[in-house]
């Protein structure tokens, strides 16, 4: 994420987890342009339960309420890894923490097919999909509930219908087969 670019708010601490190979690629960019990210780094797999650990080591408060940003990971998860994920973050998040994240669903529309063609072709692949029914139960069950939930056409008219409105001959649109959810801890 950029945020911990754009953050200016030393009270704010961002905590960055991610493939220790990807983290290095990562700030080795940053770097090369000149840019100062005040992220706290914990290379982990989210797949790997340690990165609770580490992420306590880095000073993450359990205590206070925090925000989590999922995007991009349901996708290589299965669906009980993803589940358990989902758990370890409830276990340390207190009441009115929140998530987001993004998920696949499961419309089966031609962008569906291209972007599991594209995925497959990267050598990654799209091990889930979810109807919304059953990612807002799992959440449910993992303490979350869900606060809001915006498939392509919702996030469409939500960020690009004013620059739509001024440019039509040249329309942007959300990607379609992914929903997008944020939700609360209870």
């Amino acid at each position: 994420s950029s945020f911990s670019l754009r953050n200016e708010n030393a009270a704010v601490q961002v905590y960055e987890i991610d493939l220790p190979d990807l983290m290095d690629d990562k700030r080795k960019r940053i770097d090369n342009v000149g840019l100062k990210m005040a992220a706290k780094y914990v290379p982990r797999d989210l797949a790997d339960e340690s990165w609770v650990e580490k992420l306590l080591e880095k000073g993450f408060m359990t205590s206070e309420k925090s925000y989590g940003s999922l995007l991009g990971i349901s996708y290589y998860l299965e669906k009980d890894e993803w589940k358990k994920l989902i758990r370890l973050v409830a276990g340390i998040m207190p009441a009115g923490s929140a998530i987001c994240f993004d998920f696949p669903s499961t419309d089966e529309s031609k962008e569906t097919k291209v972007n599991k063609t594209l995925a497959s072709g990267a050598g990654e692949q799209m091990k889930a999909q979810y109807p919304f029914e059953e990612m807002e139960v799992l959440l449910f069950e993992c303490g979350f509930k869900v606060a809001e939930h915006l498939g392509a056409e919702g996030m469409t008219e939500r960020f690009f219908a004013d620059y739509n409105r001024s440019m039509p001959e040249h329309p942007m649109a959300a990607p379609v087969g992914v929903d997008y959810v944020f939700a609360v801890r209870e």
